[in-house]
């Protein structure tokens, strides 16, 4: 896989009011240790996890502040060693959520406990209570999984190669999330979308949208059900399409007619 560096950029107008204005919401006694952009998120990481159940609004309240996705975080040297921090979870998820012992995993690079549980929403509690107590407890920041009857060996190789993966994850999010929050280049409306597939029928969906400042495609699929192979295939052969200049593939679901030639962008140098 890829290596992304974030470069240090000069901090502009628009970042500096952002983060001006998400401190202003942090009460002292969380004790701020660092603002990260992460991909769409704006991730704030504090030193006082003990102090996160006094402040349950504190990211509500950020987000609908700064209309951005918000996430709280412990800073990684106050967070509890994994085998204490799973035991200390043990004891506050209620018996009724069904936890599995050995379904509990931690994702160093993300500060994240995965919990596999009968039912998860106990893990998360009434106006998010527990989760936040877990944070606040562990500095671990939980995320219930529904516990399966069948195992999955699909399922496990997902979560195994995510968890595997999470440093190139994070290094993918920071360049992405420097690309997101930074000032717009060219003051300019202009935007053109060209149809490369799925419009008047079904399948093969893909769209290419281009501004000055960046070009992103828009779902990538195939036509199963196509009686002909250039029927099939999303339309590639044009100038504006070029690999090395899209900045980003955006998938809205999981299905073959969005996703099912994705692999293939891949394969040839994306």
């Amino acid at each position: 896989m890829g290596v992304y560096v974030v470069e240090k950029v000069i901090i502009d107008k628009e970042r500096t009011e952002l983060i001006r204005k998400i401190v202003e919401e942090i009460p002292p006694d969380l004790k701020l240790a660092n603002i990260e952009f992460e991909g769409p998120e704006i991730v704030i990481y504090v030193r006082n996890r003990q102090a996160i159940v006094r402040h349950l609004d504190l990211v509500r309240n950020i987000a609908k502040k700064v209309r951005k996705r918000v996430v709280l975080r412990v800073d990684p040297e106050e967070r509890l060693p994994p085998s204490l921090a799973k035991k200390k979870i043990l004891e506050i998820v209620p018996r009724d959520a069904g936890v599995d012992p050995n379904g509990i995993e931690f994702d160093h690079v993300f500060g994240e406990v995965w919990i596999k549980a009968e039912k998860p929403g106990l893990i998360v509690g009434r106006g998010s209570y527990i989760r936040h107590y877990i944070l606040a407890e562990t500095g671990w920041r939980p995320v219930p999984r529904r516990a399966s009857a069948l195992q999955s060996k699909v399922v496990n190789l997902v979560v195994t190669t995510l968890l595997r993966e999470s440093k190139y994850r994070l290094d993918f999010l920071k360049y992405l999330g420097e690309r997101i929050h930074r000032d717009v280049l060219f003051k300019s409306n202009y935007v053109r979308i060209t149809a490369l597939g799925g419009f008047m029928e079904v399948g093969r969906s893909a769209i290419l949208v281009e501004t000055k400042e960046s070009r992103v495609l828009l779902d990538f699929g195939i036509n199963v059900g196509a009686s002909a192979p250039d029927k099939s295939y999303p339309m590639v052969s044009i100038e504006q399409f070029n690999l090395a200049e899209l900045d980003a593939v955006i998938v809205t679901h999981a299905h073959l007619d969005h996703i099912g030639l994705v692999p293939l962008l891949y394969k040839y140098g994306y």
